[in-house]
């Protein structure tokens, strides 16, 4: 089950009008193109008619208030939703701790959290100032962070057993093909080389193991494209999810915006990239009712997509292409349109996914990590065995996630 088109439409609104805000988009220049590129961009030809990120636009409020703030520990001695409490992030059946790392847009901090969170102590144990505010994603082959700036560049860390960054190489050595975009998807390959997107263009770079693993000077794409459909028409990628096959060639999965206005998920072969036409998986519907959010893909191939306009998880199955012809499984956002999941990942056990959630307040979000249990156990999400959600930051969004290690694909 959807929600309705008119609730969608709504959260449509406010949504698209919130990313005007956080953009690094030029104002002075057409929603969506930046100043100086060359590539395809949304907001221009025939996408000029399909919703945009427009500077200075207001919407209004599309759910209740959030009470923020700091709280008092309990008399038993746990603290609150929103204490100030460092958590102590516990051993998991003798194995190291899990981390959970959210990237927020507005300021650019990245936070790291404890993945199975003690009751209540859920404030970062880490925070990393003004280091990302795009997307996040963790190597299943190296363990390696990648960590998405607002300036386009990518910085790559090593995460040790105490969830302690070791930076390789220089801050920002990986510089995205277009100058000031967002890299809101990025995934790993089974060499240990990386994908990005370049939003809000049709642009995805390929920066290759020794570039990602150089520990010196700053590095640009191996390989830069303009993704296309069949027919040689623009598709603009948001959030990536590579599918590593051994043997055999790795998929990478991209959901975004084809250049009739739909909302799509869609593939390419890898490595590296050797075709720039992307092949459409599923289409979600159009840009006005669906968003493309985060991807994810776990140990077991099953691909699940937020759509953060229709408020839900959508699990596509672990059948490539992963089209199931609507008979996906699907669960609801509780709270939605007053809470949007935007990217997600799969926990390191693989039995749950976190969400970065977006909670509409007044004329800007607040925010906070959600776990939600997996497979889905109903038509609405459930909070998964980790506990959590995370304490709300007021205004802020988180645009990236990732769960450190990465045991998945």
């Amino acid at each position: 089950m959807r929600v309705s088109k008119c609730t969608s439409a709504i959260a449509a609104a406010a949504f698209v009008a919130l990313l005007a805000v956080s953009s690094d988009a030029s104002p002075s220049v057409a929603p969506g193109l930046l100043s100086g590129s060359t590539a395809q961009v949304l907001g221009s030809g025939p996408m000029a008619a399909i919703p945009m990120p427009l500077p200075g636009r207001t919407f209004d409020p599309f759910g209740p208030s959030v009470t923020v703030g700091s709280a008092t520990p309990d008399k038993g001695g746990r603290c609150q939703r929103g204490a100030p409490c460092k958590p102590k992030c516990k051993k998991k059946k003798g194995v190291s701790p899990a981390y959970i790392f959210a990237s927020d847009n507005v300021t650019g901090n990245v936070y790291e959290y404890c993945e199975d969170i003690p009751p209540g102590t859920t404030t970062p144990q880490v925070t990393y100032p003004g280091w990302g505010g795009w997307g996040l994603a963790i190597s299943s082959a190296t363990q390696r962070l990648a960590m998405a700036k607002k300036n386009g560049t990518i910085s790559i860390y090593n995460v040790n057993a105490a969830g302690v960054l070791g930076a390789i190489g220089p801050a920002g050595k990986l510089h995205l093909g277009t100058p000031n975009a967002g890299a809101l998807g990025l995934c790993f390959d089974s060499a240990g080389g990386l994908y990005a997107t370049n939003y809000p263009t049709a642009e995805i770079d390929y920066f290759n193991n020794v570039e990602v693993g150089a520990l010196a000077g700053n590095q640009f794409p191996t390989t830069s494209w303009q993704a296309q459909d069949g027919s040689g028409n623009p598709f603009y990628g948001y959030y990536l999810a590579c599918d590593l096959e051994n043997p055999g060639p790795d998929y990478v999965m991209v959901d975004g915006v084809d250049n009739g206005g739909n909302v799509d998920v869609a593939e390419f072969v890898g490595p590296g990239i050797v075709t720039p036409t992307i092949s459409i998986s599923q289409t979600l519907g159009p840009l006005a009712s669906n968003y493309p959010g985060g991807l994810t893909l776990n140990s077991n191939d099953n691909l699940v997509v937020s759509d953060t306009y229709a408020g839900d998880l959508i699990d596509l199955g672990a059948v490539e292409p992963w089209d199931n012809g609507g008979s996906d499984r699907v669960c609801l956002v509780p709270g939605f349109p007053a809470n949007a999941f935007l990217p997600i990942s799969f926990d390191d056990e693989q039995n749950e996914i976190w969400a970065g959630n977006l909670m509409s307040v007044s004329s800007n979000f607040n925010t906070d990590a959600v776990s939600n249990a997996y497979p889905f156990l109903g038509s609405n999400c459930v909070i998964g065995q980790s506990g959590g959600p995370t304490a709300i930051i007021p205004r802020e969004e988180f645009f990236g996630i990732a769960v450190s290690p990465n045991t998945g694909v």
